[in-house]
């Protein structure tokens, strides 16, 4: 049951080669997550933008019905 030198180099040899092909998707993977993530912030900057909108508009409108009741009263 003993493996010959040729047969250790040859096992090595793969062992290497299959470290660096795992290295080289584990890479890949982190390139495609980090893109996601990006991605994701952009959209949650968009909603928190347009939410900022939302919430300025809806106080603009509330503060203008607020001066509108009190020329009326006047």
């Amino acid at each position: 049951g003993k493996l010959s030198a040729d047969d250790l180099n040859s096992l090595i040899a793969h062992a290497h080669r299959r470290i660096d092909q795992l290295n080289r998707e584990l890479a890949e993977q982190r390139v495609r997550e980090q893109i996601h993530i990006e991605a994701a912030l952009e959209q949650q900057k968009l909603e928190d933008q347009k939410a900022l909108e939302r919430a300025v508009a809806s106080a603009l409108e509330h503060r203008r019905e607020d001066l509108r009741l009190e020329q009326e009263k006047k």
